[in-house]
């Protein structure tokens, strides 16, 4: 129960003797636990003392257990709510699912049923409260970078750091949101390093879509102090990051400004390559926190829905539908933020000894019903051989690889389809061999696949083969492609293990 110790629970029950008896087994569990007797009660203490989860019945007088939930809900989206009721009736389920609670356990009450309920909203509860100091942290990293930093989301301002906006003269990029500020009027000119002017309207999308030009900003409050520009882009969340240095010191005729540039981006590039990491990171907890809680209602409803499946046994034909589109719906969702999130990568790694054979099995596993599926036979040739690498990392470029072969194979209508996973020993290297008969690569374009952004999939990001080289050359390896005959082979080059 360590979970449960360290969450903060409000109980809401009218019957006495259920009440009493469920008291008795939760204040030793939980870290407080605070007691009503009604919904009107309960809304009180919630409001009172901001607890962490919340457990309730649903017929109680003054105000009842669903219309507590749904003005709690109003205050605090994200509180978790468990609702225990001896009421099987569909309506109260389907009203349950719209206000957004989290769990049903129907009386009488399992316990183990209850805290299994509680474990697992404890999880998400406690998750997210690392990640909200997380975020914390690294805002507090770039917020206090020496340099000036924006971050635009599709080409709008999303964030200004405290450096830049005490420059610009706000207190909090709060305030610059009250003032409902723009960022052209804060530029007072733009132009290239080699002096040719640009309008200041719409600055920020003229930089973005002009990567290959390096701009020279002159803001409003400091006409005297040229900012260069450094922009990187993260097109597969849409956001873009600038980072603007002065350039007082340096002289401003053409050919002198050109060769203190290409100095100060020397100078400046491990700063620029940190914050990219940094970025990233915030980024990434960013995503995280709104991937656990888009996850959240989606699981809820779902688990709401087969309840109801469950225990109503004469559910009207609208109910069952309701179930069943509903359920769909938030599978259909689920879906799309893990495409969304598997792209993003963490730079957290640790180099280690493991077993090959046993990495191929594990992905073969999440593939081999899909494999099944579209007739496609796998041929497995590994030695039992020990590598030295990043276990995750190497998961990563076999699943991209597994899956363009998959994806190639789609709408290609042979026989004998298949994908042969083989290894080899050479020195202290091994080399994985993935080949399939797909049709195999345009020889005009097979210099490019590696390339970042590069992608002939209607749908694709491009990324994919770009993330996997850059992988395998984290790992000292590599990766290699050969095709011909409509057959391609990616090989991949890792470290043996010396243990």
């Amino acid at each position: 129960m360590n979970k449960l110790s360290r969450i903060k629970v409000l109980y809401v029950e009218d019957d006495e003797f259920i009440r009493e008896e469920l008291v008795e087994t939760l204040e030793f569990d939980v870290n407080e636990l605070f007691i009503a007797e009604n919904g009107e009660e309960g809304l009180k203490l919630f409001k009172d003392k901001n607890p962490d989860l919340v457990i309730t019945d649903v017929k109680m007088p003054k105000m009842n257990g669903l219309e507590m939930a749904k003005e709690i809900k109003k205050l605090s989206p994200t509180t978790p709510i468990i609702i225990t009721t001896a009421f099987s009736d569909s309506d109260y389920l389907i009203k349950a699912i719209e206000i957004g609670v989290n769990r049903y356990v129907v009386k009488p009450i399992d316990i183990d049923k209850l805290y299994e309920a509680m474990e697992e909203l404890a999880t998400i509860l406690l998750y997210q409260k690392e990640q909200e100091i997380q975020n914390r942290y690294l805002k507090y990293i770039l917020d206090f970078n020496p340099s000036f930093i924006l971050i635009a989301d599709n080409k709008k301002v999303e964030y200004i750091n405290k450096t830049f906006l005490k420059f610009l003269g706000f207190n909090s990029f709060q305030e610059w949101k009250d003032k409902s500020c723009q960022t052209d009027d804060i530029v007072e000119s733009i132009s290239d390093i080699n002096g040719n002017q640009f309008e200041t309207k719409n600055w920020i999308k003229r930089i973005v879509e002009n990567s290959d030009i390096q701009h020279i900003i002159h803001f409003k409050n400091s006409l005297n102090k040229p900012f260069i520009v450094f922009q990187n882009s993260f097109k597969d969340l849409n956001k873009d990051i600038l980072l603007f240095s002065d350039i007082t010191n340096l002289e401003l005729n053409r050919l002198e400004l050109n060769r203190e540039i290409l100095k100060l981006k020397e100078d400046n590039s491990k700063k620029l390559e940190l914050l990219k990491i940094q970025t990233k990171q915030a980024l990434m907890g960013e995503m995280i926190s709104a991937i656990a809680h888009q996850w959240k209602q989606p699981l809820n409803a779902l688990s709401m829905n087969f309840q109801l499946l469950k225990y109503e046994d004469n559910l009207s034909e609208d109910s069952i539908q309701f179930c069943v589109e509903n359920g769909l719906k938030q599978i259909e969702y689920m879906s799309k933020t893990i495409d969304d999130f598997r792209r993003f990568l963490s730079p957290d790694k640790v180099m280690k000894s493991f077993s090959l054979s046993e990495v191929v099995d594990d992905i073969l596993a999440l593939f081999s019903k899909q494999l099944e599926v579209h007739n496609i036979d796998v041929e497995i040739v590994i030695k039992d051989v020990k590598v030295f690498g990043y276990k995750t990392e190497l998961e990563q470029v076999l699943m991209n690889l597994i899956k363009n072969s998959k994806d190639a194979f789609d709408n290609l209508k042979i026989d004998n389809k298949y994908i042969k996973i083989k290894s080899e020993e050479i020195d202290n290297l091994i080399k994985i061999r993935i080949e399939d008969n797909a049709g195999g690569i345009d020889k005009k374009i097979l210099n490019n696949i590696f390339n970042p952004y590069f992608t002939t999939k209607k749908d694709g990001t491009g990324i994919g083969l770009y993330i996997s080289k850059m992988l395998m050359e984290d790992m000292k390896g590599g990766i290699d492609v050969k095709s011909e005959n409509g057959k391609t082979e990616f090989i991949l080059t890792i470290q043996k293990s010396l243990e």
